[in-house]
């Protein structure tokens, strides 16, 4: 009798223990790769069949959670692709509208300069084709389609020429704080699109202090390993010039952040801004081979890293005087015949 009660018991702790088993194999049939058996472990074979169950489920998680990131950052970059191509078919084929549109109503103006009333009609028709100009520029820019005439240069001493132009863009309720790197890279960069982009960054961080702050335009030398990402998730390992713009000023949610690239996407009221100013640095930055991160969480501001690869410095041109005012927008298929104050157009863009 002794010897059966005791064979029960050990068949009853084996049962147990091996229905433990079948319940964890179950759970992780259904899909539940969290599921865990939970301690004490018996000794034995039972025991490390157990624990080694438990460490299968831990390594499917851990390639779980590897391939929803993977699918997410494949996802946001098709995303930014196939947008691109939709909008830079878009632009150009507006662009040609407008270039029509402008090109009569300059003749109309023209024609009809002795009846104000009708000229002033075509010079309105005129200046709305020339902001629609100004849209399809943007667009193209986010399409990687605007022509640029890249220069091997110092981007700190192109930053150092716009300091003044920037501190007044920001006023005197905003700190200003620029930090470069000794001996920087040479970056192969147009100068002129590489001006209008820092400006848009530091008018949106303006923007985004209207009660005043601190913003630091940094410069400086990376090195990037596979573990640093752009804003659609790709590893960009290499060497690179980084532009940081930080402010603290309201920041963005997480969602924001992620949106904040794409065309016409604004958190802005209506009428004080088009969207377009973030969207036209991300193309111009792709455009010259780098890429852009951004960091950001509400109430503790944002940082915005513009990644420019990093080229030999024995085959750098010669760097030219840095010019205070950012170049001209690139010139259009048709011919202007009014003046476009840069910095308003570009204060206005985001």
């Amino acid at each position: 009798m002794l010897l059966a009660g005791v064979w029960l018991l050990a068949t009853m702790s084996v049962g147990r223990q091996v229905g433990r088993l079948a319940a964890m194999a179950r759970k992780l049939g259904l899909g539940d790769l969290g599921a865990r058996i939970a301690p004490p472990y018996p000794g034995g074979e039972l025991g490390g069949l157990m624990t080694l169950l438990n460490g299968t489920a831990e390594s499917l998680e851990h390639q779980r959670a590897a391939i929803d990131d993977l699918n997410h950052r494949l996802s946001q970059s098709q995303k930014m692709e196939a947008m691109g191509q939709l909008t830079g078919g878009v632009a150009h084929d507006f662009n040609n509208l407008l270039t029509v549109i402008l090109g009569n109503a300059e003749y109309l103006a023209d024609r009809l300069a002795a009846n104000k009333e009708l000229h002033r009609i075509a010079d309105s028709i005129a200046t709305a084709a020339e902001r629609g100009a100004d849209l399809t520029r943007s667009l193209l820019a986010f399409a990687r389609k605007q022509p640029l005439m890249p220069r091997d240069i110092d981007i700190g001493q192109k930053i150092l020429g716009m300091e003044q132009l920037l501190r007044r863009t920001l006023g005197e309720h905003v700190e200003c704080e620029f930090l470069l790197d000794q001996n920087l890279w040479f970056a192969s960069v147009d100068p002129g699109q590489l001006a209008s982009a820092v400006l848009n960054l530091v008018l949106n961080a303006r923007d985004a202090m209207p009660q005043g702050g601190k913003l630091t335009v940094a410069v400086r030398n990376a090195q990037h390993d596979e573990s640093e990402v752009d804003v659609n998730g790709e590893p960009r390992p290499g060497d690179y010039v980084v532009v940081g713009v930080t402010d603290t000023g309201s920041g963005m949610t997480a969602e924001v952040a992620g949106r904040a690239f794409e065309p016409f996407f604004t958190t802005k009221e209506v009428g004080k801004g088009t969207g377009l100013g973030l969207s036209m640095v991300y193309g111009f930055v792709q455009q010259s081979g780098g890429s852009m991160q951004i960091r950001s969480e509400p109430g503790h501001g944002t940082v915005i890293k513009l990644l420019f690869p990093r080229v030999d410095a024995a085959q750098a041109d010669e760097v030219p005087p840095a010019d205070p005012i950012p170049s001209p927008p690139a010139a259009r298929p048709y011919s202007w015949s009014r003046t476009t104050i840069w910095c308003e157009h570009m204060s206005k863009t985001n």
